[in-house]
């Protein structure tokens, strides 16, 4: 899958997203859906981020880069376990069905 990460924080947001390839996302915990992303976007969360403004806060570790961006995304679940999800009885989640994700606390390539 393709992806645009970011490599290294600018104050001055002189710097490039690269888009690579990155590993296929893979069900590791009951709670995971995996999403066929339709459509994706890149907000002013998103430049707060490239900026370094909540670096104390999301990377205090200096770890989380490569970081890949864009957390307002539209697409269809693909697979996952519906029958263990926690709110299954007020939100039927079944593959096929189109969604919004409005914010991922962290974005991960494998989850």
């Amino acid at each position: 899958m393709k992806a645009a990460q970011l490599y290294a924080y600018d104050k001055e947001m002189n710097v490039d997203l690269k888009i690579e390839t990155v590993p296929e996302p893979t069900i590791s915990d009951p709670e995971d859906v995996i999403v066929r992303v339709g459509a994706a976007g890149l907000c002013r969360t998103d430049l707060h981020i490239i900026e370094g403004v909540w670096r104390d806060v999301m990377d205090a570790e200096g770890a989380l880069l490569p970081y890949i961006m864009g957390h307002e995304n539209a697409g269809w679940v693909i697979d996952g376990n519906p029958a263990r999800r926690k709110w299954r009885e007020k939100c039927t989640m079944m593959c096929g069905y189109r969604f919004l994700i409005l914010w991922i606390e962290k974005s991960s390539s494998s989850g």
